[in-house]
């Protein structure tokens, strides 16, 4: 079974390959604007579920993508996007925002939330 954050970062590689992706962290020599846009995909919290025989038979991960991007066209290109691109998956969202960054040079910031559902064998 593959960690749900690889999985979630190797189809966006290959679906939206301008975005540096990262997982968890972002190189400190590649926050600002001149390397964006930039995404980084981070596991905030997992839960096993639907147990028979004290086994469960599935895992609920929740992750975080977030995306910073130079300006509003850029912002608007993969808002929606990232969502079609995972919903395609069966990766559903469950919270979107977008938002200023005063901590990465005041670039625009997409945060996205997503679960995934993964058979436990």
């Amino acid at each position: 079974m593959e960690l749900p954050i690889l999985t979630i970062s190797n189809i966006l590689n290959e679906t939206i390959p301008e975005i540096d992706w990262y997982v968890n962290d972002v190189p400190k020599e590649k926050v600002g604007l001149p390397n964006l846009p930039l995404g980084r995909i981070v596991e905030l919290s997992g839960t096993y579920e639907g147990f028979a025989s004290n086994d469960p038979t599935a895992l609920f991960t929740h992750l975080q993508v977030d995306v910073w991007v130079k300006d509003m066209k850029e912002l608007s290109k993969y808002y929606y996007k990232i969502d079609e691109v995972l919903r395609d998956e069966a990766i559903q969202c469950t919270y979107t925002e977008q938002t200023h960054d005063i901590d990465f040079e005041n670039t625009r910031r997409i945060i996205k939330r997503y679960t995934i559902t993964q058979r436990v064998r």
